[in-house]
């Protein structure tokens, strides 16, 4: 009866995390371009940026001293990507370019365009408009 009880409640808990599969081009682990960092004029310490794509949507970010699990979605857009994600859990340290991860979540942008071609990905920074983009590999 209590495992009944359990489950129904997690049923019925509120939950904004969604899982979703992934498209394949996207699934990986893709690792900053040190070029790329530079032309945007971030910190050295940007230069190890990378994020793991899974099939199911996980996903795990690493800037810097910080590490975060998010939930990822992505539907097509023009000439790319358009990835949702949803930050869930961090280890409360700085990222890259030493802002605190508090600071880093308040101002966090959930949705951006990306474009993959092959084993590079450009992740636009603000929107596609905007023009500027980090360079990511495939490892």
């Amino acid at each position: 009866m209590r495992i009944v009880r359990g489950l129904f409640a997690l049923l019925l808990a509120p939950s904004t995390l969604v899982a979703a599969s992934l498209p394949e081009k996207l699934i990986g682990t893709w690792i900053v371009d040190r070029a790329s960092v530079k032309n945007l004029g971030l910190p050295p310490s940007c230069e190890s940026i990378r994020v793991r794509y899974e099939p199911s949507g996980e996903t795990l970010n690493e800037s810097g001293g910080l590490s975060y699990r998010s939930k990822s979605r992505a539907r097509d857009a023009e000439n790319g990507l358009e990835v949702t994600t949803e930050p869930y859990q961090n280890n409360g340290k700085s990222n890259c370019q030493g802002l605190s991860a508090e600071y880093f979540f308040s101002h966090y942008a959930a949705t951006s365009h990306v474009e993959i071609d092959g084993n590079l990905m450009r992740f636009y920074v603000l929107s596609k408009n905007d023009g500027r983009f980090l360079l990511y590999k495939r490892l």
